[in-house]
C-alpha cells in the first residue's frame, strides 16, 4: 500500500534527492537545457520557497515501512479573461520523480490523483 501525504519544510532535503531520479533523466536527454549537477542547497531552497507559494503544492509517496519513493510538484495557474474566454483555474503538473525501484507500482498514479483529490479542498489565497 502507498501512503502518499502533503509535503512539509521538513522534507526539503528528502525532495531535493528524489528530484535527482527525475533530473538525471532530464540531463541525459537534454543535457544543453538542464544543469548536470544542480547543487543541493539550493534544490531545497527551490523547494523551501515553493511551499510557501499557496498555489504550489507538494505530496510524497511512501511505502508502508516509510520510505519515500516519489513525489509530485503542481501549480495552480489561472488563464486570465480575454474577450473571448472566461477566467480559467487549472492545475499544472510541473515535477512528478518517482525513484526506479519502486516504478510501475502505482506511485505516480497515487500522487497524481492525491492532487485531484485535493481540488475539492480550498486554495489558500483563492482564485
Amino acid at each position: 500500500m502507498i501512503r502518499v501525504r502533503t509535503a512539509s519544510k521538513d522534507d526539503c532535503t528528502l525532495l531535493a534527492d528524489l528530484n535527482a531520479v527525475v533530473h538525471d533523466l532530464h540531463v541525459h536527454h537534454r543535457p544543453d537545457q538542464f544543469v548536470a549537477q544542480p547543487e543541493k542547497s539550493r534544490l531545497e531552497a527551490l523547494f523551501r520557497d515553493s511551499l510557501d507559494e499557496p498555489s504550489v503544492s507538494i505530496f510524497i509517496a511512501e511505502l508502508p515501512a516509510g520510505k519515500a519513493v516519489g513525489y509530485a510538484l503542481a501549480r495552480i495557474v489561472k488563464r486570465e479573461r480575454s474577450t473571448q474566454i472566461e477566467a480559467d483555474p487549472s492545475v499544472r503538473l510541473e515535477q512528478l520523480a518517482v525513484s526506479p525501484e519502486a516504478s510501475r507500482n502505482g506511485v505516480g498514479t497515487a500522487l497524481v490523483r492525491q492532487r485531484a483529490a485535493s481540488d475539492a479542498q480550498p486554495v489558500a489565497g483563492g482564485w
